[in-house]
């Protein structure tokens, strides 16, 4: 009892002064503290409850720094506020699939850029559970009576990919837990800085971990809500199978399967890791992962250098910017393109900097006043715009509805229509 006392009067003191009635609501109504962790001891562990059948119930370990950050920026009174793609609307249903177990199979025609589900998570921890191998009580043989039966009944119906593999660093029940967690807990990343960088957090959400590796589609997830959004990232046909992927796309053939083996227990057969060319397809992926790199740090050298001297530093509206910049900006985003489309890569495009790519190409053809180039590149955009409504950092230039306006008649849309063309 003291310690929820304690728990609460920090609470109190973390949304005092916050604007957000929404922060003062969730405080007051929806956090639980539970007892302390003795593995753990400086890492609260909280219950948010679900308001709606349709909810999950969290339980959460998080640090003071983090609760403090939570619970001033969530943005729903209640956990069960805000989230999309309710039971009725369903377009997935989960099926038993040979050599895989249970995966989610589309029910419907999805198209890139539709809320395939949102979905807040039943448990939350430090991403980081290796540091506490050898520590008696282990955090997730602590953590695990703190479970409701239904949260425990959620995790514990998920694959283990680690049952057949022993360890004497745990007792084996604990280690029962942790390969459940490690096989199926997805980043949610909480926006807490400390001296050594950033805060990471792992969270179990029972949905979105029936999604089998080979990516159609992406998840996000949105600490302003606490929930992950899946969302579709290329076309997925009724009776399609839905995918996210499990690992960086951009490895090696090789370096993949290795790493699939060794943290998930099984050979990928997806096209590109049993492709006759894998030579080819190693290029391609390392010239995309080069590519990015640059957008993220543009002093970086690679093999794409040559390609991208307009990105990210030149103004396209800047007057000296001459049309022979603008075609160098929709060529190498033709370039980049071609090869996501060679690899099927499309997940990458909202979560990196190449959707910057995808804008400038369109802004690029409008100033050129190329009407053909434009058409490519506004539906490209468009996309992402459809796409980037369910990603919490998600920022089109323009919106899905926009840019459908000026699609249709770009030259009356776009006041600089052409300013840059030769002629």
């Amino acid at each position: 009892m003291a310690s929820q006392l304690s728990l609460a009067r920090f609470v109190q003191r973390a949304v005092r002064g916050v604007k957000r009635p929404q922060s003062r609501a969730l405080s007051s109504l929806l956090v639980q503290s539970q007892p302390k962790l003795a593995s753990l001891p400086h890492f609260p562990v909280i219950k948010i409850l679900p308001t709606s059948q349709d909810d999950n119930e969290i339980t959460a370990v998080l640090s003071m720094r983090a609760l403090t950050r939570l619970l001033t920026m969530l943005e729903n009174p209640s956990p069960g506020a805000g989230l999309a793609a309710p039971p009725e609307n369903s377009c997935f249903s989960f099926t038993s699939i040979p050599g895989k177990g249970i995966g989610m199979i589309a029910t419907t025609r999805i198209s890139p850029g539709d809320l395939i589900l949102s979905e807040r998570p039943v448990l939350v921890l430090p991403q980081n559970l290796k540091a506490s191998y050898g520590v008696d009580p282990h955090p997730v043989h602590e953590v695990w009576p703190l479970l409701s039966s239904n949260q425990r009944e959620k995790i514990e119906s998920l694959r283990n990919a680690f049952a057949s593999r022993e360890t004497l660093l745990v007792n084996p029940e604990t280690w029962s837990k942790i390969g459940l967690i490690s096989t199926n807990a997805l980043n949610a990343r909480l926006p807490v800085a400390t001296e050594n960088g950033k805060e990471d957090y792992a969270g179990i959400f029972p949905s979105i971990a029936r999604c089998n590796h080979s990516p159609n589609a992406m998840y996000d997830f949105n600490p302003k809500t606490f929930s992950a959004s899946l969302i579709a990232t290329s076309p997925i046909e009724d009776a399609e199978e839905i995918t996210i992927t499990y690992i960086d796309p951009c490895l090696s053939q090789s370096a993949r399967k290795a790493l699939l083996l060794e943290s998930y227990d099984f050979e990928c057969e997806c096209p590109a890791c049993v492709s006759s060319d894998i030579a080819s397809s190693d290029r391609r992926r390392m010239r995309i992962s080069n590519f990015m790199d640059h957008l993220e740090v543009p002093s970086q050298k690679n093999e794409f250098k040559d390609d991208i001297i307009p990105y990210p530093n030149v103004a396209l509206t800047h007057p000296s910017t001459t049309p022979s910049i603008l075609r160098r900006v929709v060529y190498v985003a033709d370039a980049i393109f071609r090869l996501i489309e060679e690899e099927g890569l499309h997940a990458l495009i909202p979560s990196s900097p190449i959707y910057q790519v995808v804008e400038r190409a369109a802004f690029a053809s409008v100033l050129l006043g190329d009407k053909d180039v434009f058409d490519i590149w506004s539906r490209q955009a468009s996309i992402y715009s459809r796409t980037a409504r369910w990603m919490h950092n998600g920022k089109p230039l323009l919106s899905e509805d926009q840019w459908e306006q000026a699609f249709n008649d770009p030259e009356a849309y776009f006041a600089t229509w052409g300013r840059n063309s030769d002629s």
